[in-house]
Parts: structure tokens; C-alpha cells; sequence
């Protein structure tokens, strides 16, 4: 799911767990953890050198997913087939699903849902992206920005991938009777692993878990001031007819300013090929604060293959609960570079 979207989470949905939202932006499913609620106070020692390191390594993986189609296509890989490797549900989307180094592309953008598979061994797989959500609420407006979303895969096994991923710079703004409040900075950081235990098989889809532990090195408004830990299971299934389906059960361990307070989520994501080169996926899931209520979301979006390692997406979403709309827009790119590339360029 990731990495990373903001998606909608009220603040009632909150009351009762003993945690307190951060005033302003509050991450919801994105890829470090499913749900990020930092408290709203102020630590009374910053880290400045850690804070400015990791912003420059969200802008080095930024700037390089932005940089890498144009040396993508200067030399693509050599095609290896892969009988035992299944799309996911937005990559069996693609008509023309290309292979690099043993492995059809996927991404784990657009979408809630994350793909089955792990990235080849020695392929690095670089995801970048820009959000933009309005969360509305009973006197309360709420405009969230969130600017790189990066996502750095790579392939250490035939099933086992390692990955680096935040949600990048954030700016939020909160207008309200009382005022308008701004706050920026940058998110927190998580590393984590995907393993692909299974492999689709007749009925049986494939499956991946997913460990991720998220780091707290972000911007005060941003971060939970600790580590918290997160695991999902992916699922990918190909259909008749050129569908293919897939979801995502994921749960969060989050801190609050009393206690940690497990968050649950899972998704259903169908998707299928367009005309003019396009995929489409619909999406819908569900994100659950223990003990108090829910919010549904239903996500859309398409992809395009600009050449055979390089994705290009754009998604919408809103959440289903009319008495407190929340919508999104989100754009991205997906790179991946095999070791035949990487040598390419350095030579």
C-alpha cells in the first residue's frame, strides 16, 4: 500500500483509544506503517543531524526516480522468462508486462493493495510520488500535501526483497473558526522486508508477509517519537477474461501519547487491461481503529508503461462515509533498474 498515500482518518474515530492526533497532517495506510498518529507535543531536544540526513536521502531517492526513465531506456535488460512469476493485481493490468532480470514488473503504486512478489535478486526498484488531500470535517478544513512518497526496493533472494520507504516532505493546513494552522517537515522513515511465501497455484493465490518497522526520525508534527512496528500479508490472484484480483490485511502498532493502540486494515483490489496501452484497477478497504468505529475507502486509478522498466500511475480515492468526506489525488513513477542497467551506466 506504499511507499506512500495519505489517506483520511477522522478524529472522532480516535476518541476513547488514548490517542491524541497531531495537529494537522495524520498518515493513514501509507507504506511505513498502515496508520502513523504521532501526539501533539513537543520534544524538548530536536535531532537536527539525523532530521536533515534523512531529508536528503527522501530528496537523493526522489530526484533519482524522476532521473532514472531517461537512463532506463538507454539500455534495457535482457528478457528472461519466469513461469513461476505472477502479476499483481495492478501489473496484470498491463498488457505488454515487461521482465526484467527473471521477473514481470509490478509496483507497489497506485493503490492501497501491494503486489505478491519481491523484486529479482540485484535489482534495486525505485517509487516516488506526490499526494494532494482534503479532509473535511464539522468546522474544520483540513489540506494535506505530501511531496516524494519514496519507496526503495531491493531484490536479495528469488523471494525476498528489502525496503526503505516514507512518506517524504509533508505540509498540511488546518483552517478552523478559531485560525488557520500550518505545519511542514519531514515524515518518519521505516525499513522492512517482503518474502514471497507462496506461489499462485491453481486456486491458491500467491502470498507475501511484509515486516516493517517504522523509525522515528521526522519532523516533531510528524512523528511518533518511537518505534513502531507493522506486518502485512499481501495477496495476488490472476482471473478470467484478463482480471486479475488482490488485497491487502495489514495490522499497525501505533503510539500514542497513553498507550499503543493496534490498528487493522484490509482491501479488495480488481483490475484489468484498458485500451491505448492502460490498466485500471478499482479498489476498496477498510481501516479500522481498535474499539471505535471505521472509515471505507474506494480508491481508482490507471497505469501506463512508458518502457519496459518504467511505470507511470495516477489514482483518485474518497472515503465512503458522507458525513465526513474525505478525497485524495495522487501521482507517481516506478523505476526499476536490473544489474545489466546499472553496470551499463557505470561504464
Amino acid at each position: 500500500m506504499t511507499n506512500m498515500r495519505t489517506k483520511c482518518l477522522a478524529n472522532e474515530q480516535l476518541e476513547g483509544l488514548g490517542v491524541q492526533p497531531v495537529t494537522g497532517i495524520r498518515r493513514i495506510a501509507c507504506r511505513a506503517t498502515l496508520v502513523h498518529i504521532g501526539p501533539d507535543v513537543t520534544r524538548e531536544k530536536e535531532r537536527p543531524k539525523m532530521k536533515h540526513f534523512a531529508g536528503l536521502c527522501i530528496l537523493a531517492l526522489t530526484g533519482l526516480a524522476l532521473a532514472t526513465p531517461g537512463m532506463a531506456q538507454t539500455a534495457a535488460p535482457a528478457t528472461v522468462a519466469a513461469p513461476d512469476a505472477k502479476p499483481s493485481p495492478v501489473a496484470a493490468a498491463t498488457p505488454d508486462k515487461p521482465e526484467a532480470e527473471g521477473s514481470a514488473f509490478s509496483a507497489d503504486r497506485p493503490g492501497f493493495s501491494e503486489p505478491a512478489d519481491a523484486v529479482p535478486r540485484g535489482v534495486i526498484q525505485i517509487e516516488s510520488g506526490v499526494t494532494f488531500s482534503v479532509d473535511t470535517r464539522p468546522a474544520t478544513v483540513e489540506y494535506n500535501l505530501i511531496e516524494g512518497s519514496p519507496l526503495l526496493r531491493f531484490g536479495i533472494g528469488g523471494r525476498t526483497e528489502l525496503r526503505f520507504s516514507g512518506d517524504g516532505f509533508r505540509f498540511s493546513k488546518d483552517e478552523s473558526p478559531a485560525g488557520v494552522e500550518r505545519a511542514h517537515g519531514i515524515s518518519d522513515c521505516s525499513i522492512g522486508a517482503k518474502i514471497k511465501v507462496l506461489k499462485e497455484n491453481g486456486l491458491l493465490p500467491a502470498i507475501a508477509i511484509q515486516p516493517e518497522l517504522s523509525l522515528p526520525i521526522g519532523h516533531d508534527q510528524f512523528s511518533s517519537s518511537t518505534l513502531d512496528p507493522a506486518i502485512k500479508l499481501a495477496w495476488a490472484k490472476t482471473l478470467t477474461h484478463g482480471f486479475s484480483a488482490g488485497g491487502l490485511l495489514a495490522f499497525s502498532w501505533i503510539t500514542g501519547q497513553e498507550r499503543r493502540v493496534l490498528q487493522q486494515g484490509y482491501s479488495l483490489s480488481v483490475a484489468h487491461s484498458l485500451p491505448g496501452g492502460l490498466g485500471g484497477y478499482w479498489e476498496v478497504y477498510r481501516i479500522s481503529p481498535t474499539g471505535a468505529g471505521s472509515i471505507w475507502m474506494f480508491n481508482t486509478g490507471i497505469t501506463r508503461m512508458l518502457r519496459r522498466n518504467t511505470q507511470v500511475d495516477i489514482e483518485v480515492g474518497r472515503t465512503l462515509k458522507p458525513t465526513s468526506p474525505c478525497w485524495f489525488v495522487a501521482g507517481g513513477v516506478a523505476v526499476r533498474l536490473s544489474p545489466g542497467l546499472l553496470r551499463h551506466a557505470g561504464n
